[in-house]
């Protein structure tokens, strides 16, 4: 549920490390992290293809909180391609993926979703797609009514389907926007948000917002268009949306500000009617954003990609916004072995933040996990950086988006389980370790997410908790069970403390 959370003041340890997980005979790409409840492991979802049944396979590994200790890592697939673009980890402590098999389904390319055991073992396993092409590009947990929402496309259309907790599906909608390469995540009120690049044939390509209602039905839909002299941007695309806490959206991607077709790193923040309340654009070198967070202070945390010069090998970069006007706060680059590119962030109960990607030392490609301080800094591992930052001029747009039913077949695929060796684990950068109890004294690990009038509490073991108003009132005193607790509230901002964890949310 990145994104959809905020804590502040956790008392645990300082941990910061920087180390590629792969093997010598292939390649490996990592594009999402999760973090596991209870452990606080991390778990790492790519592809490789120095392992397998064929082809590439979809790729999790399973890390110690610490990064020191690979738990295991196996790959999924058949003997063609197979892939994984999202990871979520479950209450029980299994896992779901999701991303694409050319292996299995109906057609050249299916969606795939796996459902796991905390050793990934297979529990279920789904494909969903037609003759054509398909595939998940992101997988959320549905609080309160359980399951899970699975996001896609079909490289036109927006898809997403609702699967209850064993894998059975509810409805499957399709969305009539021409969109690719979308992104989805869950709205403050149960419902569902993509981004995506919008094909449009009379102009250029937008950056698509798409809110959907719980039931899957529209809220609203806009297209933002860079102008550049009234001439519109070349290309535009949106990787990654998130809710905030006002109830709007922030968006990064790319745009084109110059009309050169380089990409440059963009963030469009929007009210919650989806109307723009600003964006900001780089000027650097082919600079993208591949996944933005909302963090415990309200800022917006971005990592991505930029291209230095010389050598013209790609950095990973990772910067922070201003969530009132756009502002840039920091910049940091993370550049190891020649080409980096970070795909995926989240923001650890500390603070700190995890960054997952790959790195190319020009002969092979790893999967990368960074961890840093919440202000983005590591000694001697990542460098201070000062983009240029520009205020674009962008051109909204209404579009008309309807659902349908989306006709598909569903398989059950008999995907190979292959439990590679244990992959290289390498330092790129000297770890920081404090040997300081993370949890003093203090058993349970307690995340709390908004929904529709009521705060839900996931705890890993059972915890007092108490609520306030923001003057100080009590609101809700409640003896939290380990699992999930759902706290009735009216809307309003609320201040909440378990433990050493405590935060801020907004019930809406």
């Amino acid at each position: 549920m990145t994104g959809l959370f905020i804590m502040m003041d956790v008392l645990v340890a300082l941990t910061l490390f920087a180390k590629t997980y792969g093997w010598t005979t292939g390649d490996e790409y990592i594009y999402s992290v999760a973090r596991m409840p209870g452990s606080g492991g991390f778990a790492l979802a790519g592809t490789t293809n120095s392992y397998g049944a064929g082809g590439t396979d979809a790729l999790l590994v399973v890390l110690t909180s610490d990064g020191k200790n690979i738990q295991w890592a196996k790959a999924y697939g058949g003997a063609n391609n197979d892939g994984a673009w999202s990871v979520i980890c479950t209450d029980d402590g299994g896992f779901v993926i999701a991303g694409y098999t050319e292996s299995f389904g109906a057609g050249s390319r299916d969606m795939l979703v796996l459902r796991l055991d905390q050793d990934g073992n297979i529990s279920w396993a789904k494909t969903f797609g037609t003759s054509g092409w398909e595939e998940a590009r992101s997988v959320i947990e549905t609080p309160g009514v359980g399951g899970y929402a699975v996001g896609g496309s079909d490289n036109s259309n927006i898809l997403l389907l609702k699967l209850t907790a064993a894998g059975n599906e509810s409805w499957a909608k399709s969305y009539n926007t021409r969109a690719q390469d979308v992104f989805m995540t869950q709205t403050y009120d149960d419902g569902y948000v993509f981004t995506g690049e919008y094909i449009d044939f009379t102009l250029e390509n937008a950056t698509l917002l798409l809110v959907l209602n719980p039931d899957g039905s529209v809220g609203r839909a806009k297209a933002f268009y860079g102008m550049v002299d009234g001439n519109h941007s070349i290309f535009d695309v949106g990787l990654s949306v998130v809710p905030t806490s006002d109830g709007g959206f922030a968006i990064t991607g790319a745009t084109d500000p110059d009309l050169a077709d380089i990409p440059r790193l963009m963030v469009i923040r929007t009210n919650s009617l989806g109307n723009l309340s600003w964006a900001k654009t780089t000027t650097g070198v082919q600079e993208i954003g591949n996944s933005i967070i909302q963090t415990a202070d309200e800022g917006f945390v971005v990592v991505g990609k930029t291209k230095i010069l010389p050598p013209f090998g790609d950095e990973a970069q990772i910067m922070k916004f201003s969530s009132a006007d756009g502002s840039l706060f920091w910049t940091k680059t993370f550049n190891a072995l020649g080409w980096e590119r970070a795909f995926s962030v989240l923001q650890l109960p500390d603070g700190s933040l995890a960054i997952a990607g790959t790195t190319f030392d020009f002969n092979q490609r790893d999967g990368f996990l960074l961890r840093t301080a919440a202000d983005g800094t590591y000694s001697g591992c990542v460098l201070d950086q000062s983009p240029g930052l520009v205020t674009p001029t962008f051109a909204t747009s209404n579009l008309s988006v309807s659902p349908s039913p989306w006709t598909h077949s569903t398989g059950t695929p008999g995907i190979s389980v292959t439990p590679p060796i244990t992959p290289l684990s390498v330092n790129i950068c000297a770890p920081v370790y404090e040997s300081v109890d993370e949890t003093a004294g203090f058993d349970a690990e307690v995340i709390c997410f908004p929904v529709s009038h009521a705060l839900i509490f996931n705890a890993t073991a059972e915890a007092e908790l108490k609520i306030y108003s923001p003057d100080g009132r009590l609101s809700s005193s409640t003896h939290l069970i380990a699992g999930q607790t759902r706290i009735p509230l009216d809307p309003g901002v609320y201040l909440w403390q378990a433990g050493p964890y405590k935060g801020k949310a907004v019930v809406r």
